[in-house]
């Protein structure tokens, strides 16, 4: 009787301790070792050196801009920058003696970047404690919680504010009599130029704002060429890596094809992108990031300790063929999220990863 009952149970209860071993297997799996993305190492190009120069530095910029030239000499925009850059230096400096009041982060960013520390009032509140992004040449107060006669006592020459600001701080400038130009959000690399323009026009320092344009153009076109001559020395075609860049912070979301980064992605041949009709970016879950399998992966996040320990507790990412192969990488988000002419280290931060896979491939990828 015993013996019956076990064989006629028996193909149930194997069927169910194979269920059990089949969704517990991937608990047992360890992540392989992240990487976080080194900053220097993988590019012949100093990070350092690019991030003062984008902080309106004139000699970190003609030291690039000479280096890039004798690699490439027939390549246009690095003689434009460069000629633009020697006219400006043969020029006696000219700063205009009036003060700004930056409301927003890109104008602050790109006032101190075309003229003094001492022409800016105030930073925007909780700007100083971007330093690792943005470089600071002095210490500049930040905008107080009492603003009235603060303005009143300074008198900004104009005051650059966000298109949504709040109208009682409007009002304010508007009783003290005091212009302003509404910064509007800039969501390509045209549009951040275009802003720099008109920044540089209001304060007089035309020209250097388009040295700034022309050498954002030049420092972009250093990093693709510095890809394309590692792509043409591994043999391996852009577009045969199958790469993937997610932003996180409370889950895993795509770029969209329309925002400042879904324009940086496309330029690097990432294909996976979000909805193509929203500026905002597209929830992705962790099937589905299995599903695709990614030869490289990025993420950006603030808190970088916080998610490669996530990561680590995540068994799916332990079967990610980018994990596998050492491939997957982490950026800081803040940098990512800089539209201004720091999008220039989002490009070269996100090229690093891709750098970094090329330098450890030997054939293209399946």
């Amino acid at each position: 009787m015993e013996t019956s009952l076990i064989k006629r149970f028996f193909p149930y209860l194997l069927g169910a301790c194979w269920i059990a071993l089949w969704w517990s297997a991937p608990f047992f799996i360890q992540p392989s070792a992240k990487i976080t993305l080194p900053t220097t190492c993988q590019s012949h190009i100093n990070r350092k050196l690019l991030k003062k120069s984008l902080a309106g530095d004139l000699l970190s910029m003609h030291f690039l801009l000479k280096e890039w030239q004798n690699a490439t000499p027939d390549e246009l925009v690095y003689q434009t920058a460069l000629a633009a850059l020697e006219n400006l230096q043969k020029k006696p400096l000219k700063f205009p003696e009036e003060c700004f009041f930056p409301q927003t982060y890109p104008s602050a960013c790109v006032l101190m970047a075309l003229t003094t520390p001492q022409a800016i009032i105030s930073l925007p509140r909780g700007f100083t404690y971007r330093e690792h992004v943005f470089q600071f040449t002095e210490n500049i107060p930040e905008f107080p919680h009492s603003y009235a006669e603060f303005l009143w006592r300074r008198k900004p020459c104009c005051s650059f504010i966000s298109t949504y600001s709040n109208p009682s701080f409007v009002n304010t400038l508007r009783a003290l009599e005091l212009p302003y130009q509404r910064a509007s959000a800039f969501h390509s690399i045209q549009e951040v130029s275009a802003g720099i323009r008109i920044i540089g026009s209001l304060i007089l320092c035309a020209e250097k704002a388009e040295l700034l344009i022309l050498f954002m153009q030049a420092a972009l076109k250093a990093i693709d060429q510095e890809l394309q001559r590692s792509y043409t020395k591994k043999q391996i075609p852009p577009q045969a890596i199958r790469k993937v860049f997610l932003f996180h912070h409370l889950h895993y979301t795509l770029p969209n094809a329309h925002s400042l980064t879904g324009e940086l992605l496309k330029r690097l041949d990432f294909a996976y992108l979000g909805n193509q009709e929203s500026l905002q970016t597209t929830l992705i879950t962790l099937e589905q990031l299995h599903a695709i399998d990614p030869d490289l992966l990025i993420i950006a996040s603030e808190d970088l300790p916080h998610l490669e320990k996530e990561l680590s507790n995540t068994p799916l990412f332990a079967r990610l063929k980018a994990t596998q192969k050492n491939a997957l990488f982490y950026v800081d988000s803040i940098i990512q999220h800089s539209p201004t002419q720091f999008l220039v280290l989002a490009y070269y931060d996100i090229a690093q990863g891709i750098l970094h896979f090329l330098n450890q491939t030997e054939s293209v990828c399946q």
